[in-house]
């Protein structure tokens, strides 16, 4: 697990490095990943695009009973970040594939990271720790009242 300890060497690092740019989620290079989501789910994949302070991608079925949303950050290290998996048919191998499509991607584009956001089921939770993810510090968690981590869990797995 990344402790607050680590995330603040993480974050001193950054500003160490200084000027470096959000990598940009561009929708053709998602084609191959909408195709095999397609393949998975017998239904067209919509690829919606917005780049406001994060690049922000979507991709969902005409059904909409498959989505995945991802957020590009760079603080404090280059991350692609899964804000939201949700796939049908559940347990038929689909998010395994896009999980290893999505780290391949990350290693060609230069993230340091993936962090699947807010793992708050068991199912979640245990897809996470079964592809290698570990439980990374959140910093939200220091300005929200009460015990709010059992619903801010966050997982992160390192690309080399």
């Amino acid at each position: 697990m990344e402790t607050k300890e680590e995330y603040i060497k993480r974050f001193e690092e950054f500003e160490q490095k200084g000027g470096q740019e959000l990598l940009k989620l561009e929708v053709q290079d998602f084609t191959e990943l909408k195709n095999l989501i397609s393949k998975y789910t017998s239904s067209q994949i919509k690829v919606l695009s917005a780049n406001l302070r994060h690049s922000k991608l979507m991709l969902t079925s005409e059904k909409s009973d498959s989505e995945l949303l991802l957020r590009s950050e760079f603080i404090p290290s280059q991350t692609l970040v899964i804000e939201r998996i949700a796939v049908t048919p559940k347990h038929s191998g689909i998010g395994s594939a896009i999980l290893n499509w999505l780290i391949n991607y990350s290693k060609d584009k230069g993230f340091e990271r993936i962090i699947l956001e807010n793992c708050n089921t068991e199912d979640s939770i245990n897809f996470a720790l079964s592809k290698g993810f570990s439980k990374c510090y959140n910093p939200i968690l220091e300005w929200m009242p009460g015990d709010r981590e059992e619903l801010l869990t966050d997982y992160q797995i390192s690309i080399n």
